[in-house]
């Protein structure tokens, strides 16, 4: 039985994969990294379980992506992270992606690569940092789709969605945009989350407005302790903003949220949860 089923599952494997196998892949500039395409087929688990396809300079291979994380449930058919690595430092590849449903690509993905013992810390520390705020994925940070390792152990793959174009400085932020991203970190300092390198090129410019990326160098365990924080304090100067009046309105705004807006969310949260059988928890903005 464990014969048939394994011969069912290269059968299916290397089906899907020459499927979608496309060009090959250049080799990437940096340290000679090769780029990767992950795949994963929409086969039922228990034939074949998802996370499944890794491609090498273009060679297929029979290596499996093992999920290290439960917390992201993603019913779609595959990931394709396609053409080179766009960028390469301190052992962390950066991959860009499209997730695809029924033959339609969403909005771009991102999966960061880590080669080596190191730099695989520091992005299990990363993605410890977005499971410590998963209620503000997809407003103030990323949404994390999960966090996986090669059958090896030699990799980790962590895979986010893509948040937009990171900022060359402050000042490309429209005033509001400044108070929005400061409100944002006030928000993930309540978290227990510092960041502890809150520069532009660490944030991005999305439809929502800014968004907040890269958790590597994180702190988990942050007691905030308001206008005094020392980050609060340097983010608010470089924003040219008050750190105690901006907390104060913030305060307020929450204070007057209008109850009816939570009941509503609440609502739709038991409606998402009964239609599809999974829990659905409301994100902050």
């Amino acid at each position: 039985m464990t014969q048939a089923t394994d011969a069912v599952i290269l059968v299916l494997f290397y089906t899907h994969a020459a499927l979608g196998a496309g060009k090959r892949y250049a080799d990437a500039p940096a340290r000679g990294i090769t780029a990767m395409r992950v795949t994963l087929p929409a086969f039922p688990t228990w034939v074949l379980q998802p996370h499944e396809g890794v491609f090498r300079g273009g060679i297929i291979g029979r290596t499996k992506l093992i999920s290290k994380s439960r917390a992201s449930f993603f019913p779609l058919p595959w990931v394709r992270f396609d053409g080179d690595v766009q960028s390469s430092s301190n052992n962390v590849s950066i991959t860009y992606g499209r997730l695809i449903f029924l033959f339609v690509a969403s909005r771009g993905l991102i999966a960061k690569t880590a080669h080596g013992p190191t730099a695989s810390q520091r992005l299990i520390r990363e993605y410890n940092a977005y499971a410590a705020m998963r209620t503000l994925q997809g407003a103030v940070i990323p949404t994390v789709i999960g966090m996986f390792i090669t059958k090896d152990g030699k990799n980790t793959v962590l895979m986010m969605s893509y948040a937009g174009k990171a900022l060359r400085a402050f000042s490309e932020l429209k005033p509001r945009d400044k108070l929005t991203l400061f409100h944002r970190l006030v928000r993930l300092h309540k978290t227990g989350v510092q960041h502890n390198d809150l520069e532009p090129r660490n944030v991005t410019q999305s439809s929502s407005g800014p968004l907040i990326i890269d958790f590597d160098r994180a702190s988990l365990d942050h007691t905030c302790p308001g206008a005094s924080c020392r980050e609060l304090q340097q983010v608010a100067k470089a924003l040219d903003l008050d750190p105690a009046a901006e907390i104060e309105t913030l305060a307020e705004e929450t204070a007057t949220t209008p109850t009816i807006y939570s009941i509503v969310l609440a609502f739709l949260s038991v409606v998402v949860s009964i239609l599809f059988g999974f829990p659905c928890r409301p994100r902050s903005v």
